[in-house]
């Protein structure tokens, strides 16, 4: 999924819930915003996004996908804590 390149990622995520099959599963992966590099990220959120096309790197992925209806399943830290990665369903 890519909701840090999504014009408009609430719209993004109510249509990937339409067409998600009923037992089908997302997965996620991410830079966290709680990662010890966060205010290095945050201040080059705005080079980067003119830079690679509109990727936003500061961008709350996992609350906007559980704030969707969305239950993540399982989700994974590396490079202590920078980038996450997991999996997730709708929420029944």
């Amino acid at each position: 999924m890519l909701l840090c390149s999504a014009y408009n990622p609430k719209q993004g995520m109510q249509e990937i819930r339409r067409v998600l099959k009923k037992d089908g599963h997302i997965f996620v992966e991410h830079v966290s915003l709680k990662s010890f590099l966060r205010k290095v990220i945050s201040h080059i959120d705005g080079h980067w996004y003119r830079m690679s096309g509109g990727c936003s790197l500061n961008r709350h992925s996992i609350k906007l996908i559980c704030d969707s209806g969305f239950e993540i399943d399982q989700l994974n830290t590396s490079i202590n804590g920078m980038i996450i990665a997991g999996s997730g369903h709708v929420e029944k």
